[in-house]
């Protein structure tokens, strides 16, 4: 796995340096009726939206999903890491997709981010996107984070996107004889990520 620019002590640095290799278990969940999420439609087409007063941002999901709050973060394992979006277990379903999120979390600058990192600009914001994966005999795991602050608040903001799949062959099993068409995923999550706003 690769490094981050900043030291292990930083939120979203690895979390004793470690390789992830567990699957996500999110602390709590709600449904996406919840008090802090509602089904105002953005101009991408995601139908679920999420606000979060204390952590001044607000984002839009797809229908279907649900939200996590105080999430243990996959990469980090850090508990309490933040707000995930969680798609329904029907998701990609026959493929060998196993899980995922997108998990969003807040940490003081200054920001960190995987050293890969390249800087996108998506719906007039800036992101600094960076990926990392690891690869097992069975399974593997895709993070995919987007960072970027608020200066005003020295509030830095991470978008991190999680894949779990199965390697294709009998490691998949009856249930995930397809491969995962990861272009589709790609996608929606712009639309997620471009969604997100600043409060």
């Amino acid at each position: 796995m690769k490094n981050f620019v900043m030291p292990c002590v930083l939120a979203l640095s690895l979390a004793a340096c470690t390789t992830a290799s567990q699957t996500h278990l999110p602390a709590k969940q709600a449904s996406a009726t919840s008090a802090m999420a509602s089904s105002a439609p953005d101009p991408t087409g995601l139908e679920q939206s999420y606000t979060n007063a204390a952590e001044r941002y607000s984002i839009h999901f797809p229908a279907g999903w649900t939200v996590a709050e105080k999430s243990r973060s996959p990469l980090t394992y850090r508990t309490n890491a933040g707000t995930a979006f969680i798609p329904p277990d029907d998701f990609a379903k026959g493929t060998s997709f196993l899980s995922g999120e997108v998990l969003v979390e807040t940490t003081r600058m200054p920001c960190a981010h995987f050293v890969n990192a390249i800087q996108v600009t998506m719906t007039g914001k800036t992101f600094f996107k960076g990926d990392s994966s690891t690869v097992g005999s069975k399974n593997y795991q895709r993070f995919t984070t987007y960072v970027t602050s608020n200066e005003k608040t020295r509030t830095c903001y991470s978008l991190m996107v999680y894949v779990r799949g199965c390697s294709m062959g009998t490691a998949c099993g009856q249930d995930h004889l397809n491969s995962f068409d990861s272009k589709e995923l790609n996608k929606l999550v712009e639309k997620i990520v471009g969604s997100f706003r600043m409060l």
